[in-house]
């Protein structure tokens, strides 16, 4: 006959992720109260009187010699176990290392300690950790797999519109290239590169207009997010064999999300303003070909659009 439970514990876990978005993870010691010698996200026990977010600081400092930053409640576990009488509520966050290395400190709790990334984690997991990894795969838009769902991330299970969540994540450089162009017949793009347009320097307006653009491509796009970027350069190059001009847009900032829709926006109204400051020249010019050419940071690292053009990071 099983055991019955005689108490209801609290333990609380960490989901510590680093900038390549690697886990970590720890194997429970021979002292461990539970599921001994398999892997887990590390966490304690709470202690009469002592919050939930301390007590995962100080557990951290205690086992690991780190540092932490509690973020963003992930997950609530109603974890039961009968054979050994013991019946646990265990929240995980959402956290980053501020200070440290991880390091044993007590190995009667913990015999291993390593980083991970999604696609090669031990398969010797507690139950806490296997439900916590299925909500963080969700979190990510993956399914049980690994595999990216194909679904719209501003869109919520009931179809409405929603911002997406982003403070979870880990601070990264992020760095997006954006390219189009505006074309015009080959007199228009005479004018403009010897400065005889009656409005004033084209470019020189347009170079300043993409930048104010990225700057406030939160005001325009509705659901991204205020960023604080480090840069913006927007580039011109006239080609005169094409008959046009082409926009180059490099965006960089270190942050939880990435700055590919700062990079098309600055492309973007670069673009219009060139058409505005020479449209009493001619109307039939047209901004053509805006699309992200490259982009580095986040958990999908780096993507480049293959075969099509070659990009450097700036």
């Amino acid at each position: 006959m099983k055991k019955k439970a005689n108490a209801v514990g609290v333990g609380v876990g960490a989901i510590i992720v680093d900038d390549q978005g690697r886990l970590f993870l720890a194997r429970r010691g021979p002292q461990a109260k539970n599921e001994r010698g398999l892997w887990e996200f590390p966490g304690g026990s709470v202690e009469f009187g002592e919050r939930v977010a301390d007590a995962l600081q100080r557990e951290m400092v205690e086992e690991f010699g780190i540092q932490i930053t509690v973020g963003a409640l992930l997950d609530v576990v109603d974890h039961l176990l009968l054979d050994e009488a013991q019946h646990w509520v265990s929240p995980t966050y959402l956290c980053t290392i501020t200070g440290g290395s991880p390091t044993i400190r007590e190995p009667g709790k913990c015999t291993e300690i390593g980083w991970f990334s999604l696609d090669e984690l031990p398969g010797d997991l507690t139950q806490i950790t296997q439900e916590n990894l299925a909500h963080y795969r969700r979190l990510l838009g993956l399914d049980l797999g690994g595999r990216p769902e194909h679904r719209l991330t501003h869109v919520d299970e009931s179809g409405r519109v929603q911002m997406v969540d982003v403070g979870w994540k880990p601070d990264t450089e992020r760095v997006a290239v954006a390219k189009g162009e505006v074309q015009m017949r080959p007199e228009t793009l005479r004018l403009i590169a010897e400065g005889g347009v009656p409005k004033g320097d084209v470019l020189a307006v347009a170079q300043v207009a993409g930048i104010m653009a990225a700057k406030r491509t939160p005001d325009l796009i509705p659901l991204c997010h205020p960023l604080q970027l480090t840069q913006v350069v927007v580039e011109f190059e006239i080609d005169e064999p094409g008959s046009r001009i082409e926009i180059t847009a490099t965006v960089r900032s270190r942050g939880k999300t990435g700055v590919e829709m700062e990079a098309l926006t600055a492309v973007s109204v670069a673009g219009l303003t060139i058409y505005d400051m020479a449209k009493a020249v001619e109307k039939t010019m047209r901004v053509e070909s805006v699309r992200l050419v490259y982009k580095t940071g986040g958990k999908s690292g780096e993507w480049n659009r293959e075969g099509k053009e070659r990009t450097d990071e700036r």
